[in-house]
């Protein structure tokens, strides 16, 4: 059985408390919160198989762990796993990337999703794909996100779903 992963940052969110996806929390994922998420991603555009598959988000399976999603072009609805599935967004900025610092605040393209790297292929304007670590990479407004790593007041949100509305450069974290 696959454990649940966070469709925007793909940390596990059902392995470890607290320690989970950079925006879930382990343990406490439970079912509405997946429903919530579900709800959010609905008519998003997705893709799954390294980027060669995408199709739009109609919902979530019983199990909670598996998008359904319309293909592109039609075809007969595919439950996707969410650890194999990415969001596509454009306008994702790059950061604090140290191997090619010239790309740090550049604008690119989530086209996929490398399961195996753990690593987000996006496409910066000149067209070449690259794998980045979702570490790297800073949300537009609108993209779905699941909030991680609140503490005192705040880690009730741990495990829920939101929209990215900004991002706080002096505490390194989305704003939903």
């Amino acid at each position: 059985q696959r454990s649940a992963t966070c469709p925007i940052c793909k940390r596990d969110v059902a392995a470890r408390r607290g320690g989970g996806c950079a925006a879930g929390q382990g343990d406490n994922v439970d079912r509405g919160a997946a429903d919530t998420g579900a709800q959010l991603l609905r008519g998003a555009q997705v893709t799954w198989n390294a980027g060669r598959t995408c199709g739009t988000v109609t919902g979530l399976d019983a199990s909670g762990q598996r998008l359904r999603v319309a293909p592109a072009g039609g075809g007969m609805e595919q439950l996707v796993p969410t650890d194999e599935a990415a969001q596509l967004l454009r306008g994702v900025r790059l950061h604090g990337l140290q191997g090619m610092v010239e790309l740090n605040g550049k604008l690119v393209e989530v086209i996929g999703w490398d399961a195996a790297k753990g690593r987000y292929l996006v496409r910066p304007d000149d067209q070449r794909t690259l794998s980045i670590r979702p570490d790297n990479c800073i949300l537009p407004a609108g993209a779905v996100a699941r909030i991680a790593n609140l503490s005192h007041g705040g880690g009730r949100w741990n495990g829920s779903y939101g929209r990215v509305v900004d991002y706080d450069e002096t505490r390194a974290r989305h704003v939903l």
